[in-house]
């Protein structure tokens, strides 16, 4: 699975596009499109003008994903900065956190009502007020209140290790096996967060570090909430009512 099922798809889609719609036949190793791990299973199927769209379409799927992934991966990154300057224009993290929860929520809302999505109820309504209120208004008040502690280079980087700790939770709690590659780009990960916090000479106060890393735990146990809460509320409802309780917490 990976770069090797990527370029073989994109092979397929170029052959596929050359092909009659007759009785050939093609091999297509859908894992890549359908999240299927591993040694993915190779379906045989026919060589139809509609499958062909539909190879595409899974294609620009993946491809706009991995885009959402860069966009979010920016957005992550210069938000620290972004709240650097907010501190230095006189604000305090408080009313940053209150603000960006408030407009975000506006938004989504608006959204939501244009479209027409269901609201949650019941348990998973209770599950993330929690999430809310609690787990992710607590990463964010760690999170701020850090970058006025230590550098935002370093806190950011620091906030970054929670893929480690998901990975251990997820193990412990969702018994998730650790593959070989799992455990050596989490290794790398590591290595080159703790070589940029030595770099960076150690310039933050150590209940800053401390804090950067205390919002890392928190968002660790937030995603691993969250992946069982969103299947059923969906994503955007997820994070509107996310936005919401937390706007509430401050």
């Amino acid at each position: 699975m990976g770069f090797a099922h990527f370029k073989r798809c994109i092979r397929i889609l170029h052959t596929v596009e050359n092909l009659d719609d007759t009785d050939q036949t093609l091999f297509v190793a859908f894992p890549i499109f359908t999240g299927i791990e591993e040694n993915g299973i190779v379906l045989e199927e026919k060589s139809t003008s509609s499958e062909v769209k539909v190879l595409k379409s899974a294609y620009l799927d993946r491809l706009y994903g991995v885009f959402l992934i860069v966009l979010s991966a920016i957005s992550f990154g210069t938000m620290a900065i972004f709240a650097r300057i907010a501190y230095e224009a006189g604000s305090d993290p408080i009313t940053v956190l209150f603000l960006r929860f408030t407009i975000a929520g506006i938004f989504m809302l608006a959204i939501m009502v244009a479209k027409g999505m269901a609201y949650p109820r019941g348990r998973t309504l209770v599950t993330l007020a929690l999430m809310g209120a609690l787990g992710y208004v607590g990463l964010s008040f760690a999170f701020f209140t850090a970058l006025t502690m230590a550098p935002a280079g370093q806190v950011a980087i620091l906030l970054y290790l929670y893929p480690a700790f998901v990975t251990l939770l997820a193990t412990i709690f969702l018994k998730k096996p650790v593959t070989l590659l799992k455990f050596v780009a989490l290794s790398l990960t590591f290595g080159g967060t703790m070589l940029i916090i030595g770099m960076d000479g150690g310039r933050g106060q150590n209940l800053g570090i401390i804090l950067a890393i205390t919002a890392a735990v928190l968002y660790s146990i937030y995603i691993i909430v969250g992946s069982k809460v969103i299947s059923k509320a969906g994503a955007f409802s997820s994070l509107d009512h996310r936005n919401h309780f937390s706007r509430c917490g401050f």
